[in-house]
């Protein structure tokens, strides 16, 4: 699958989960901060250099595409997705709900700045790590 839309970012941060997460944005400290990221199994949320309209790629797939070479951020994690079958990738002001199977999946978040292209872009690739149980 391969989904390419645009979110208007605000507070400088894009998050994936599961829709039915009760308090799906992560609170930033000094250090998520430091390292561009703030993460739990059932969400992350990823940093952008600004606020304001990005383009938004999700490719999932068995295994992650070539990393972009103008990406200067790229950040991998665990995340679990819940038996409602969907993944929720928003910022505070917006959102997308997109098709996923329940399981576990590896995330690679690349962030490409505007000066590269022409609006702010986030690669978001995830790959099964675990096939959900029957």
């Amino acid at each position: 699958m391969r989904e390419i839309f645009s979110i208007d970012v605000s507070h400088r941060q894009l998050a994936v989960f599961s829709p039915d997460l009760e308090n799906p944005f992560n609170v930033w400290t000094d250090e998520a901060f430091r390292v561009g990221y703030s993460w739990r199994p059932e969400s992350c949320s990823f940093a952008s250099d600004e606020d304001g309209a990005h383009q938004v790629d999700v490719i999932v797939d068995d295994a992650f595409p070539e990393p972009a070479q103008d990406a200067v951020r790229s950040i991998e994690v665990l995340l679990d997705i819940s038996s409602i079958a969907e993944l929720e990738v928003a910022s505070i002001s917006e959102s997308r709900v997109l098709p996923l199977r329940a399981g576990r999946y590896r995330v690679r978040s690349e962030y490409i700045p505007a000066a590269t292209v022409a609006l702010p872009r986030f690669v978001l690739a995830l790959a099964p790590l675990l096939k959900p149980a029957h």
